[in-house]
């Protein structure tokens, strides 16, 4: 031995089952961060890629930028991609209405749309269309087709391909053409049309320097830039209010998470220290200085980090692959091509940054303690030094002694006290912040509400409505599980406000109440002239608040009978959206037809289903045939929700793995520490077995010694934990959507339940061992 430091090892070696303990602690810590942070990153690549699919791959638009800037742009070193993308008046085939595009087939892989079949258009006269015209119409790639004259000159094309169906077409029944640059100029001609400038450029830290200075740089307007705010806010560069809350939040749960790692370690290594108080003033008597106890420490931690974060490393890996495979299983269409076995370099960077840091933080205590052994304790034997002071005896008046003692063990050190109820404490805190984000994603991701229509069947020309019994003849459709239908009214414009009055029957109003913030559905729903209003609805408009609305007949007056946080509809730019019973609709309007009737479909619906619907549709306008401007739409919106499910489903895998990941590191936390307060104390729970405690009592003392930990920490996680439940709520989702804040009772019960559960199984091991162990060896145990 060349160096006293080099009894870390030896000691380490001679110790190895003691140590495992220590390591274990740091292995849970450095995995709860390492699957935490990873998985985070492999949501926001999911998200990033579902972004991109839905959206486009560009960071800003420009409009109105006239051609010499665009090229001049398109110059510029941190440009990757940039090009225009014009959209015509659209045109009609077959009676259909077809969008007329085009741009670069270099800016439209960028957004979003590939070559199904064939080739992207070579010449002017060629353009994709989707397979859905082809198999309408009855066309094949390689025929010629001539528009219909609606919104400009007849336009005629060579189909040369299909490109990847757009959930955003099927959902509004529209068909589109897609040309080159030069195709799309001759479409022009005479045709409205409207074109942008896309920009990506090659860096995220490139965004936002890029952005200023090419409005600088070209004098634009803030009007005429256009961000990707989903996409931007996702690389975190987003220039959005809240998106900067959100990034706000993030650190918060970092910094828990930190906490959490510096708890579980520090409480063991404390103990550790406590156990070896002879040990170190051992090493005082043979010259060992102060620092050098501390070194000695802060080597021995620098040991225990090697083994036990490439442990955690792993571990945290592993439950990555397993929420990559449980992604790519259950939605293999979207993200079947999801890597199974990739490595997240932000999880591993935040779990060996973290695990060290943890680490080093969790050892300063520890090693001042170390350094403050007297060698006194070590000649004379004294190992008192890691006793608390006994100020009073414990009261056994009122409790058995056995509880008495063991209530009195854990009150007694109020510093191992604090450490094993932070430990209690912090798992609370992190399970309750988490769950925020089950109620932020049942917020964000609208189409998976209870409303949301698989088919939709609507007469969009005003004055014109559905026959009255065509909602109940699609009800009876195979395949269809409900039919529910709306009336749709444009009240003339006051006051440059424009207000539509929608109605809604039963079932409407029975989803309607899971998003109420304030009044009453059954008030609107019973009580004619009562409306329901949007939260964010820009005439501030509360319950009990009167609207004078123009009605058949003169004004009439309504009352504000709720407020909803969110509506599935979109008011126009000067305009409101009221929420009404069918009477009260009908009252105010004269009496109308629905307009609009959704249908969901169920487990048994096929291609058939949506044939009959169309065919039941086309005799209603059949029936109506002399009447201008009968056409009726049939928008087909199961692909749209079913990627809105698969995203769903893809961020419930994420955030409940979290929230598993926290609950299992609880577990093996509480069980750690249980395990490190039964083992620091085995000397003394010997010495009462000595003097004729019985095993029963035995149990009975330690499991009251750990009540009192779990009850205490318990308590803290909650007093500390709710607030910043609260605080969360408030920010990702009250000032959002409206929702007040309530007790989150489920998650709490859940994580306390979880902890006292855990507690009282953790002893059971320790206490068996003890009481199997013969009184002298549990006397002289180290």
């Amino acid at each position: 031995m060349k160096s006293y430091l080099d009894l870390v090892s030896q000691y380490a070696r001679v110790h190895r089952r003691k140590n495992r303990i220590t390591v274990l602690c740091i292995t849970i810590a450095v995995c709860l961060v390492t699957a935490i942070f990873g998985m985070a990153d492999m949501a926001i690549r999911a998200e990033v890629d579902r972004a991109i699919r839905e959206d486009g791959n560009f960071h800003i638009a420009i409009k109105n930028l006239d051609e010499a800037a665009g090229q001049m742009i398109g110059l510029r070193p941190d440009v990757a991609v940039s090009g225009w993308l014009t959209a015509a008046s659209s045109a009609a085939l077959g009676g259909r209405e077809l969008m007329l595009q085009g741009s670069s087939e270099a800016l439209s892989s960028e957004m979003g749309l590939t070559v199904s079949e064939g080739r992207f258009p070579q010449t002017a006269d060629e353009a994709l269309v989707d397979r859905q015209l082809l198999d309408a119409l009855g066309l094949s790639i390689g025929d010629t087709v001539t528009t219909e004259a609606v919104g400009g000159p007849p336009v005629t094309f060579t189909i040369c391909g299909t490109f990847n169906d757009f959930s955003a077409l099927k959902s509004r029944d529209r068909h589109a053409a897609f040309f080159n640059e030069s195709g799309i100029k001759q479409c022009l001609e005479n045709r409205d049309s409207r074109t942008v400038y896309y920009l990506q450029f090659k860096n995220a830290l490139d965004i936002r320097p890029g952005i200023e200075d090419i409005q600088t740089t070209y004098g634009l307007s803030p009007g005429q830039i256009q961000e990707n705010q989903r996409l931007l806010g996702l690389y975190g560069v987003s220039g959005d209010p809240y998106a900067y809350a959100l990034y706000g939040i993030a650190l918060v749960l970092f910094l828990l998470v930190l906490i959490a790692g510096t708890i579980m370690i520090s409480s063991s290594f404390n103990i550790s220290i406590l156990e070896r108080i002879q040990f170190f003033g051992l090493l005082r008597c043979l010259g060992a200085s102060k620092k050098q106890v501390r070194r000695y420490v802060r080597r021995e931690s620098l040991g225990f980090s090697l083994r036990g974060i490439p442990m955690g490393l792993l571990a945290g890996t592993v439950i990555i692959w397993i929420s990559c495979a449980v992604v790519g299983h259950f939605n293999p269409t979207f993200y079947g091509n999801l890597p199974l076995f990739q490595l997240s370099p932000i999880g591993l960077a935040a779990g060996v940054i973290v695990g060290f840091l943890t680490v080093f933080l969790a050892a300063m205590s520890p090693c001042k303690k170390a350094s403050k052994v007297s060698p006194l304790n070590a000649v004379t034997g004294n190992m008192e030094s890691n006793l608390p002071k006994v100020h009073r005896a414990a009261k056994t008046s009122r409790l058995p002694v056995d509880i008495a003692m063991g209530t009195s063990h854990a009150f007694g050190n109020r510093k191992n006290m604090a450490l094993m109820a932070a430990s209690f404490a912090i798992s609370i805190i992190l399970f309750l912040s988490f769950t925020v984000f089950i109620d932020f994603m049942s917020h964000a991701m609208r189409p998976l509400k209870p409303s949301t229509p698989d088919i939709t069947v609507a007469l969009e020309e005003d004055g014109l409505y559905l026959p009255d019994d065509l909602a109940a003849k699609l009800n009876e459709v195979p395949g269809i599980e409900r039919a529910f239908g709306r009336k749709y009214a444009p009240l003339p414009e006051k006051n440059g406000l424009a207000i539509s009055l929608i109605s809604y029957e039963d079932q409407q109003f029975d989803w309607s109440e899971a998003v109420l913030v304030d009044g009453s559905i059954d008030s609107v729903r019973e009580n004619p002239d009562t409306v329901l209003v949007s939260y964010d609805n820009r005439q501030n408009w509360k319950t009990g608040d009167t609207i004078t609305l123009p009605a058949a007949g003169g004004d009439k007056t309504v009352t504000v009978g709720g407020v909803l946080s969110s509506l599935p509809f979109n008011a126009e730019e000067n305009g409101e959206i009221l929420i009404s019973s069918e009477d009260t609709f009908d009252r105010i309007t004269g009496g109308q037809g629905y307009t609009v009737i959704d249908l969901q479909v169920n487990e048994a619906a096929s291609d058939d289903t949506l044939g009959t619907v169309n065919a039941l549709v086309a005799a209603a306008e059949s029936a109506h045939s002399g009447t201008p401007g009968y056409d009726i739409t049939v928008a087909d919106s199961r692909q749209g929700n079913q990627e809105a499910r698969s995203a769903f489903y893809t961020m419930s895998t994420f955030v409940y793995g979290f929230l598993f990941i926290i609950a299992l590191i609880t577990i093996f936390n509480i069980i750690n520490s249980m395990n490190i307060s039964v083992s620091s104390r085995i000397n003394q729970y010997g010495v009462m077995r000595a003097v004729g405690m019985s095993g029963r009592q035995l149990v009975r003392m330690v499991a009251s010694e750990s009540a009192a930990y779990a009850l205490v920490g318990c308590a803290a996680g909650a007093v500390l934990g709710l607030p910043l439940h609260a605080f969360l709520y408030d920010q990702m989702i009250t000032t959002r959507w409206g929702d007040a804040w309530s007790l989150p009772w489920l998650p709490l019960v859940i994580i306390i339940g979880l902890s006292l559960a855990t507690t009282f199984l953790s002893i059971i091991g320790p206490t068996k061992k003890i009481r199997r162990m013969d009184i002298v060896d549990v006397v002289n145990a180290e």
